[in-house]
């Protein structure tokens, strides 16, 4: 009875969290906070490693994934972790929060608060592999973060730092490799072509918004996205080569 409790008293918890933290971005975008919604503030400056406006479309699909992960914990007969539902929690709050630093042009703050979800995504993400959880979710939540963690870099080297265009078109080309060295990391150790398909998504965005500012990075960001393409199906050709040595 009182693990039942307990249980009930923790998924109160998180779906209030969660809710909030969809209330918080919703409200951003509708009043606005600060006079503008947060594609709007995005675009104050021309940041190159910055995706095409309809690719932030991809949050409806976190939040919906992030809300099946909710029901089929709740639908689980075995007790919540409770490391699943702290980093849940703090990754809400995280969530939140940044939406405020970044509306309010905390730049410097927001980079710090972004960094801190990505941490809070990858700890999370990782316990759940471990104990075999529902992880595609996270898939999508810490690939998109991770994206968006270079990008509020980038926003802050421009915004604050004030970095000629020539060196902005440096730093955006090494996000971009270094995202695709990431993806090809989480292939290669956890075969994760959720993960891959996020930045695939990112990196055509990057292509077609800088096609006309700078060609060097929308063409990096055409081939890596190529890159991780051909990573994938790779790692679906050895998939079946080992299903075929199985049989």
């Amino acid at each position: 009875m009182e693990n039942k409790s307990r249980k009930f008293s923790l998924q109160v918890i998180m779906y209030l969290s969660f809710f909030a933290m969809v209330a918080v971005n919703a409200l951003a975008n509708i009043l606005p906070f600060n006079g503008m919604n947060t594609g709007e503030i995005s675009n104050l400056y021309n940041v190159l490693f910055t995706p095409a406006g309809y690719v932030f479309s991809i949050w409806g699909v976190i939040y919906i994934a992030v809300f099946i992960w909710l029901v089929n914990l709740s639908l689980n007969k075995e007790p919540i972790r409770k490391i699943s539902a702290s980093l849940f929690i703090l990754s809400c709050l995280l969530n939140g929060s940044w939406i405020f630093f970044w509306h309010y042009q905390f730049v410097g703050t927001s980079v710090f608060v972004i960094t801190a979800l990505f941490v809070t995504l990858l700890l999370l993400y990782l316990y759940e592999r471990g104990q075999k959880g529902l992880v595609w979710p996270f898939s999508i939540y810490l690939g998109w973060v991770t994206v968006a963690t270079l990008a509020n870099i980038s926003y802050y080297l421009v915004a604050e730092q004030q970095i000629s265009m020539s060196s902005q078109a440096v730093s955006a080309s090494l996000f971009l490799l270094l995202g695709l060295a990431v993806g090809a990391l989480m292939l290669w150790i956890y075969q994760d072509r959720i993960f891959n398909l996020v930045f695939i998504w990112a990196y055509l965005g990057i292509f077609f918004r800088d096609y006309d500012s700078s060609r060097l990075v929308s063409l990096i960001a055409l081939f890596s996205g190529i890159g991780l393409i051909l990573l994938i199906g790779i790692s679906f050709l050895k998939r079946g080569k080992n299903l075929s040595k199985i049989k």
